[in-house]
């Protein structure tokens, strides 16, 4: 199907409703081919676009309704291909090459061919997954799998106080109504362990004692350590 769909492609429309696209694969496959992406700030298109290699359609998350939204949405999308798309694509020159659109297209070559390509992914699975997972094998291997032991002692004694800990409010913010790419989000988790009192070492992050309940601002993952016991400090 592609073979079919992508020669000659000048444009690729992807215009669902944000944030319900998936990923959006077929967008960059299109680049890879020379068509420009006209899409909604969704899955990779707001990573890699730059204003440059296509165009963004405006997304109106904030509206009071689904009519009102696909109304406004529908707007900005004829706004850019009447006063966008369409002139960069008509403007030519005297030889009828539309010099605009094509350095558009050589740019998009430019800088998404080394990024969305297999190759790039490879590497990065490499880098960022498989070999740190194979340091991680070893740490617990080592010494006859006693971290191993250590961590499935500390699982087991969480997983049998969880029931007594439950998150009684949570308070966000550090982002506006429609995020974007980058922002950071603060969060701030009430949580309540009346029942359940671990050991401090089992306690990972900032913990502090207030009436009836304790304020966990983060808790993360013990790594266990080979010759040392797992847990939270």
């Amino acid at each position: 199907m592609a073979q079919l769909m992508y020669p000659g492609t000048d444009v690729w429309l992807n215009n669902p409703l944000r944030p319900l696209e998936a990923c959006g694969t077929s967008g960059m496959k299109a680049a890879l081919n020379g068509a420009l992406n006209l899409s909604i700030l969704d899955g990779w298109w707001p990573e890699y676009y730059d204003g440059k290699n296509g165009w963004a359609i405006p997304s109106a998350d904030a509206a009071g309704d689904s009519a009102e939204r696909d109304r406004i949405e529908a707007d900005a999308l004829y706004e850019l291909i009447e006063h966008h798309v369409a002139p960069r694509f008509y403007d030519r020159n005297s030889d009828g090459v539309p010099e605009r659109w094509v350095a558009s297209i050589r740019h998009t070559l430019a800088t998404l061919s080394p990024e969305l390509n297999a190759g790039r992914m490879v590497r990065q699975y490499v880098q960022k997954l498989y070999r740190p997972a194979g340091a991680a094998e070893a740490r617990l291997s080592a010494n006859n799998y006693r971290a191993a032991r250590e961590l499935a002692v500390w699982k087991g004694r969480i997983v049998a106080k969880w029931p007594g800990v439950s998150v009684a409010h949570v308070e966000s913010g550090g982002v506006a109504s429609v995020p974007k790419v980058g922002d950071e989000l603060h969060l701030r988790a009430h949580v309540q362990a009346q029942r359940a009192r671990p050991r401090r070492r089992d306690r990972r992050g900032r913990l502090r004692e207030e009436p009836r309940q304790r304020r966990a601002e983060r808790c993360t993952h013990p790594r266990a350590r080979s010759g040392r016991r797992p847990g939270c400090r």
